[in-house]
């Protein structure tokens, strides 16, 4: 009779354990963005630059075969049930600090199977639909980070191919995208440590940065497909020279139309200012302005590119109070 007290107790704290976790999990509401952020385009950049987000859920399947594609697509096998959630590494959940519990110190995804960790290579793709007025502009296919070699295709046709762990890399893809319709990108990542090779100083042939970088394989950074206009400036390079009270800006212009192009380079500098709240949930919205009156003035002047050409040109202002300002140096044609 004791044991049937003991066991009939036992279940009955189970049961207002489970109630009161349950009732807990229902109240648990974070009604604001988890990692709020800008993305490449800002406000003011509008409508002269657009972006579509191509973050989120990938069709993904591994493969060993770790040769680099040439033009045309090889055959491929049948995509994994499960999808793969970029910007992630297809290893995410192998990589440990302590080589015990699974994901390390960063957050892991539970629903990747296990079969993945050990693939060397992988197929990804996914469809965008690319709006219509986008006709004319020149379309990015932006990569903020690949772990290893990526080779693109848009609709089945080469986009390009790189090499990298940190750096963005970026595909021109204008002439590949089907404009008001749906588009295929594709892409192969082959695994850095696929190219690794014993040698004098090391096995890696390429900079592999951190422990981090040297294990994760796969698109571990947002994606972006940018429209942009065809002349714009594709470099932006600011130093503040504060023993001289100057301000260096260095800017590229590139003409990637097919027809020569006339334009007038001028800047301004205002003030950067934060809207967010200051409490630890506000802090982090995406919450800012520029100020409506101009700090500084950078000289303009005219340029004329051929298709294909770049500009590069630096610019001196002193970083005076008054809205008198100088041009100490010039430019040159690169």
């Amino acid at each position: 009779m004791d044991k049937i007290r003991r066991a009939i107790l036992i279940f009955a704290l189970l049961s207002l354990q489970v109630n009161a976790l349950s009732a807990f999990a229902d109240k648990v509401i974070f009604p604001h963005a988890f990692a709020p952020q800008d993305g490449l385009v800002s406000p003011y950049e509008e409508p002269m630059r657009q972006e579509l987000c191509l973050n989120g859920s990938w069709q993904f399947q591994g493969t060993d075969d770790i040769t680099v594609p040439g033009a045309d697509v090889p055959a491929l096998g049948d995509w994994d049930p499960v999808a793969i959630k970029i910007p992630s590494p297809w290893n995410v959940n192998a990589f440990s600090m302590d080589g015990d519990m699974p994901g390390g110190d960063f957050r892991a995804y539970p629903s990747y199977p296990k079969a993945w960790e050990k693939v060397p290579a992988a197929w990804m793709q996914r469809t965008v639909k690319v709006p219509l007025d986008w006709q004319g502009r020149r379309i990015v296919l932006h990569f903020g980070a690949v772990g290893g070699k990526i080779v693109v295709y848009v609709n089945g046709q080469r986009a390009g191919d790189g090499f990298d762990i940190f750096f963005a890399q970026h595909f021109d893809v204008t002439g590949l995208i089907h404009f008001g319709a749906d588009n295929q990108i594709l892409v192969k990542v082959i695994s850095s440590k696929e190219f690794d090779r014993p040698g004098d100083y090391g096995r890696r042939e390429y900079l592999s940065g951190s422990f981090w970088g040297t294990f994760v394989s796969g698109i571990w950074q947002d994606v972006f497909l940018l429209a942009e206009p065809k002349v714009a400036v594709s470099d932006v390079f600011v130093q503040p020279l504060v023993d001289r009270d100057e301000l260096r800006v260095e800017v590229t212009v590139a003409n990637h139309g097919f027809s020569a192009a006339t334009i007038n380079l001028s800047g301004a500098v205002r003030e950067w200012i934060n809207q967010a709240g200051p409490s630890v949930i506000e802090a982090p919205e995406v919450k800012w302005k520029l100020a409506d009156d101009t700090s500084l003035e950078l000289a303009g002047s005219s340029i004329s590119l051929a298709p294909g050409e770049c500009f590069e040109g630096t610019s001196f202002t002193r970083l005076c109070l008054s809205q008198n300002v100088r041009l100490l140096g010039g430019s040159n044609q690169g």
